[in-house]
């Protein structure tokens, strides 16, 4: 088997054997750039710069924190000698917490990363107006194949005659084809219940940026109907799959029937399954909806509308 060696595997092979173990990395510079979402600077917001270092006794490695106050720029900058990936957060009373994207270093010169000092922007937003809300990870047993059965997402069940639910929000239609764990077939069709229901796909990552991850209002219109789902295994080939899409998210819209108007709410992470131990398939989901008639998508974690959660199917983000 040939390694291929990179100047900086090289540089710290170097160092090992030059030093013996422990050995120090270069120094790692960072200055972190906090804004508010107009792009004008935070005074004193509470930056945390991570950095990490290679255990002083068996294996592994440390994380070093260095914590500061941004200036009247909205700056503040840390620097350790350290591994090549460099991590922040920062935080401000009346706004949500927030991340920047992890700075990478790929060389070094002069005993220190490349490129040095690079700015990290950290964009703070604004706590507005948080409210209860029905706010949950879902994990449920679909109770048929083959056939339409309504979800009701404020009583988290099935409608009659397949549970509790009055009102179907989601109406699933699934069907499985299964050989063997390795060779198999899925496919989930999701559609609401009224015409002007439905959902709206956006983007979503987690890697870093605000708390509130999504907008604070979902949009008026461009809802559609329906959404299908499928996963296909071969032996010997590769999983396809469209399910589990980690940079998906939705807004969506139902009961535009009832009188006051519609409820809106959004699903984050995307739709998900699980084949095993199960009948028929598990669908999985986390979900917000709100059920106050306003488009607000701002939640207050310290007010969720669902009682006696499990700790695994509790939402803590806004």
């Amino acid at each position: 088997m040939k390694i291929k060696m990179t100047s900086v595997t090289m540089g710290v092979l170097v160092l090992l054997i030059g030093c013996g173990y422990p050995f120090d990395f270069p120094e790692a510079m960072i200055t972190v750039e906090v804004v508010d979402e107009a792009g004008l600077p935070i005074a004193d917001a509470t930056v945390s710069v991570v950095f990490i270092k290679p255990k002083t006794e068996n294996l592994g490695s440390d994380s070093f924190l260095i914590k500061g106050q941004s200036d009247a720029k909205g700056l503040f900058s840390a620097s350790m000698r350290a591994q090549q990936q460099v991590t922040c957060g920062v935080r401000k009373d009346g706004y949500y917490g927030s991340s920047g994207k992890p700075a990478t270093f790929s060389n070094y010169k002069d005993d220190k990363w490349q490129p040095w000092n690079p700015t990290v922007h950290v964009v703070l937003k604004k706590i507005g107006k948080p409210v209860p809300m029905y706010a949950c990870s879902l994990e449920k047993e679909i109770p048929l194949l083959n056939e339409e059965v309504g979800l009701d997402l404020i009583e988290r069940d099935w409608v009659a005659p397949h549970g509790s639910g009055k009102s179907p929000d989601i109406i699933l239609l699934c069907t499985k084809n299964i050989a063997s764990i390795r060779d198999f077939n899925l496919e989930m069709h999701l559609r609401f219940n009224a015409k002007n229901d439905g959902l709206i796909q956006i983007p979503y990552d987690t890697s870093h940026g605000s708390l509130l991850r999504l907008p604070r209002e979902a949009p008026i219109d461009g809802y559609v109907n329906n959404l299908a789902k499928k996963v296909t295994a071969k032996t010997d080939a590769p999983v396809v799959s469209d399910f589990l899409d980690n940079k998906c998210a939705y807004f969506f819209r139902t009961r535009s029937g009832r009188e006051g108007g519609p409820l809106y709410g959004k699903v984050i992470n995307d739709f998900g399954y699980i084949l095993m131990n199960t009948k028929t398939v598990k669908i999985t989901f986390s979900y917000y909806l709100n059920p106050d008639g306003t488009r607000n998508m701002e939640f207050d974690p310290k007010r969720n509308l669902f009682k006696n959660l499990k700790s695994y199917d509790e939402l803590r983000d806004p």
